[in-house]
């Protein structure tokens, strides 16, 4: 059986959620799925990831 290979770069919100949804809805054939991301970023897009307290609604 052949493996595929999916390559996700960045794991801010789209990133990790498509990870979750290749998880949750697997294809037919064997997937690997690599969610590459900076240390300490996963799931913490640019949006989510301020420190800054003006930034309280992302829109």
């Amino acid at each position: 059986m052949n493996t595929k290979t999916i390559a996700i770069i960045g794991a801010g919100f789209c990133g990790s959620t498509l990870a979750v949804h290749l998880l949750r809805h697997p294809p037919v054939t064997a997937l690997k799925i690599l969610l590459i991301s900076r240390p300490g970023s996963m799931a913490r897009g640019v949006a989510y990831s301020t420190r800054a307290r003006a930034h309280v609604l992302n829109v």
